[in-house]
């Protein structure tokens, strides 16, 4: 990509045509990417056809999983800071 200018690569989840093996976990990706994408609660779970409950479960993890990655990250950029370049 760099070779030939690309500065952006984007990633669709789109339904149909990919299969990612397990209904669960593909079902699960969904419902992240709809939150992530700040798609109402009740319209999500009204499209799975499960309860407010989980979709409010799967939402905290996204959440707590972020929170991790951004944890993560920082503490990264502290010990490059920290770190004497000489």
């Amino acid at each position: 990509m760099d070779k030939n200018g690309v500065a952006t690569a984007v990633l669709s989840l789109s339904p149909g045509g990919f299969w990612f093996g397990d209904r669960q976990a593909a079902e699960k990706s969904a419902i992240r990417l709809k939150y992530r994408q700040g798609v109402n609660v009740e319209e999500i779970a009204r499209e799975f056809r499960i309860t407010k409950g989980h979709v409010g479960q799967l939402c905290r993890e996204e959440r707590k999983r972020k929170r991790t990655q951004q944890e993560t990250a920082s503490e990264q950029t502290s010990i490059i800071l920290d770190e004497d370049p000489f």
